[in-house]
C-alpha cells in the first residue's frame, strides 16, 4: 500500500515510538476507542491485540482495504470509510456502555487544525485524546500567552480540554519520513466529574469568535480591537472602567486563557458580540 500525499499520508513504522503513544493512552478494556488515521495498523493492531473496541476511521478507500480482514479475526473492531472531518463521534459515543470514548490517532498534517476544531465539538462525549501533530502546531497548542506562537487555537483548546505535550516524534519514524517534526500530545477535556473545568461555563461560539477577531490583528491594542462593537468612544472608555483587569493597551497576545473568557463574558453581558 502507497502513502497518498493528498491525504498527507506518512506511515509510523518506528516500533519504540508506537509503543511510547500507547503508552500515553490511558485506556481501559471498558473504553470504546477511537482511531483517526489507522493507515497500515502500527497502532491498530496492538490495540486490537489487547482485545480493545476499535472504531478506526479512515478516508482512504486502501487503507479500509488493507485492515477489512482483521474484521473477522477482532470481533470488537469495526472500520468507518469517511472523512474524519465529517465523523459524528456524538453517534459512536452513544453506542458505548458510558457514552464515552477516547480518542488516538496520527492526525494528517495538511488538516491537523480542522480535525482538532472539529473533535472539540464533542468535548462533552471525549474522555481523552492522543494525537500526533506537526510540532509547529503542537507548540502553538500548548503555548502560554506572552508568546509569539500564543493565538487563536491556543485558547480555543486550552479552554475546553487540559493539554500536555507528551513528546517529540523525529522524521525518522515515518515512511516516508516527513520534512518537518512531529509531536504527540494529549488533551483532556473538562467535564464537571472527574476533570472540572477552572473556567466555568463559556460560550464558545462567542469566544471563538472574539478570538478570530482579535488574533487576526494582534499588533493592535485591545481599545481599538473592541471599540467596533461599540456606539460610542466613551462607551469604550467605560467599559475599561468598569472592567479594570483589562488594559486599554494590551494586545491580544498578553491576554491568558481566562482574560478571553472573562473578555467575552464581559461583551457578551453587555450584549455585544462579535460578528
Amino acid at each position: 500500500m502507497r502513502t497518498k500525499k493528498h491525504f498527507g499520508q506518512h506511515f509510523l513504522t518506528q516500533p519504540a515510538i508506537i509503543q511510547k503513544i500507547l503508552r500515553e493512552l490511558s485506556a481501559s478494556l471498558e473504553d470504546t476507542l477511537i482511531e483517526i488515521g489507522p493507515g497500515k495498523g502500527a497502532i491498530t493492531l496492538p490495540l486490537l491485540e489487547h482485545d480493545h473496541q476499535l472504531t478506526a476511521i479512515d478516508i482512504d478507500p486502501d487503507v479500509i482495504e488493507y485492515l477489512t480482514p482483521y474484521l473477522e479475526a477482532y470481533p470488537k473492531f469495526k472500520l468507518i470509510h469517511q472523512d474524519a472531518l465529517e465523523a459524528n463521534l456524538e453517534t459512536i459515543a452513544l453506542g458505548s456502555p458510558n457514552h464515552k470514548i477516547k480518542l488516538i490517532g496520527n492526525l494528517p498534517y495538511n488538516i491537523s487544525t480542522p480535525l482538532i476544531f472539529h473533535f472539540l465539538k464533542y468535548a462533552s462525549f471525549l474522555q481523552e485524546m492522543v494525537i500526533m501533530v506537526q510540532k509547529e502546531v503542537a507548540d502553538r497548542i500548548c503555548s502560554e500567552s506572552g508568546n509569539k506562537i500564543y493565538g487563536r487555537l491556543s485558547v480555543m483548546v486550552q479552554a475546553v480540554c487540559r493539554v500536555e505535550k507528551c513528546f517529540n516524534v523525529p522524521p525518522g519514524a515515518f515512511t516516508p519520513p516527513p520534512k518537518v517534526q512531529s509531536a504527540v500530545i494529549k488533551l483532556i477535556p473538562y467535564n464537571p466529574q472527574t476533570n472540572p473545568s477552572p473556567y466555568g461555563e463559556i460560550d464558545y461560539a462567542a469566544l471563538g469568535k472574539l478570538c478570530l477577531n482579535l488574533f487576526t490583528q494582534r499588533r493592535k491594542t485591545l481599545k481599538n480591537l473592541i471599540k467596533p462593537y461599540f456606539n460610542q468612544a466613551e462607551d469604550v472608555d467605560a467599559f475599561f472602567v468598569n472592567y479594570p483587569q483589562f488594559s486599554a493597551m494590551q494586545r491580544p497576545e498578553t491576554l491568558s486563557v481566562k482574560d478571553f473568557i472573562e473578555l467575552s463574558s464581559a461583551l457578551n453581558s453587555h450584549g455585544i458580540k462579535p460578528e
